[in-house]
C-alpha cells in the first residue's frame, strides 16, 4: 500500500480564524529597497552612433528608364526543380498570338516530327510473338479448373451453411452466389412441378365434361313432355313403312 503517513484531521478551529493553513514564512517590509537591480550604465565618449557598412560609389551604376523596351532575346531558360530527369523543351514560340502559334509550330513544325519520331519508336519497339492457340489438352484443363471451382464453391456453401447459417452461407462473395442460384434453381423445380400437379387436378375436378343426357324415344310411354305434333309425325313414318 506504500509508506505509511499519520492521518490528517480536520480542526475545527481553522473555519473561522484567519491565517489558518500551510504555514508560510513572514514577509517583513525592506526601508532600502530601492527597486530591481540593473548594470549602471555611463557615457561612451567615444560612441559615434548605430554602426552601418560603408557606402562606396560605383561606376558603373545606371538608370534605365525604359525597362518596357525589350533587347533582341537570343535564348530562352527555364529553372525547373525536379525529381525526373529527361525533361527536354523544344519548339519554343514567342509571339502574341495564340491561332499564329497553333499554324506555325503545331501544323508545320511540331506534328511532322512528332509522326517521324512515333513511327521510329514504333519500328524499334520489340514485337511480342503471336499467342498459341489453346488446343484440344488445353481447352480440357479450363473446364476441369471450372468445374473444381464449381465444386469448392459449393462444398463452402455447404460447409457455412452447416455451421453459421443460411445468412451467413449466402453473403460468402462466390459460394453464396451458387447456394443462391441453387435455391433458385430448387424453388423453380418446385414450381414447374406443383404447376403440373395442380393443373391435372384441376382437370380432373373442374374442367370433367357432363354426362351425356339420357336418350328419349319419341314413341316413349314416359314421354310426359311430346309436343302436339308428335302424333302426325308417327303417323308418317307409319305410311313411309308401308
Amino acid at each position: 500500500d506504500g509508506d505509511w503517513a499519520a492521518p490528517m484531521i480536520s480542526n475545527p478551529r481553522c473555519a473561522d480564524a484567519a491565517g489558518c493553513g500551510p504555514w508560510e514564512r513572514p514577509l517583513m517590509r525592506n526601508p532600502d529597497f530601492k527597486g530591481q537591480w540593473s548594470a549602471p550604465l555611463v557615457d561612451n565618449p567615444l560612441y559615434k552612433g548605430e554602426w552601418a557598412p560603408r557606402r562606396i560609389n560605383n561606376p558603373g551604376y545606371f538608370e534605365d528608364r525604359d525597362l518596357y523596351k525589350l533587347s533582341k532575346i537570343d535564348a530562352v531558360g527555364f529553372e525547373l526543380w525536379t525529381m525526373q530527369s529527361g525533361i527536354t523543351f523544344d519548339n519554343i514560340y514567342l509571339g502574341r498570338s495564340s491561332s499564329n502559334a497553333a499554324a506555325l509550330i503545331a501544323d508545320n513544325v511540331w506534328k511532322p516530327k512528332h509522326d517521324v519520331e512515333l513511327a521510329i519508336s514504333e519500328a524499334l519497339r520489340p514485337k511480342s510473338p503471336p499467342a498459341p492457340k489453346p488446343g484440344f489438352a488445353d481447352v480440357l484443363r479450363m473446364f476441369k479448373d471450372r468445374i473444381d471451382e464449381i465444386l469448392y464453391s459449393i462444398s463452402t456453401f455447404y460447409g457455412v451453411l452447416q455451421s453459421e447459417g443460411v445468412v451467413s452461407a449466402l453473403r460468402q462473395e462466390r459460394a453464396g452466389a451458387f447456394g443462391l442460384l441453387m435455391v433458385t434453381m430448387a424453388l423453380g423445380w418446385l414450381g414447374w412441378n406443383a404447376s403440373i400437379i395442380l393443373g391435372f387436378m384441376y382437370r380432373l375436378v373442374v374442367a370433367a365434361p357432363a354426362p351425356p343426357p339420357a336418350a328419349v324415344t319419341a314413341a316413349s310411354a314416359d314421354n310426359k313432355t311430346a309436343s302436339p305434333d308428335s302424333g302426325a309425325k308417327a303417323d308418317r313414318k307409319a305410311s313411309k313403312s308401308d
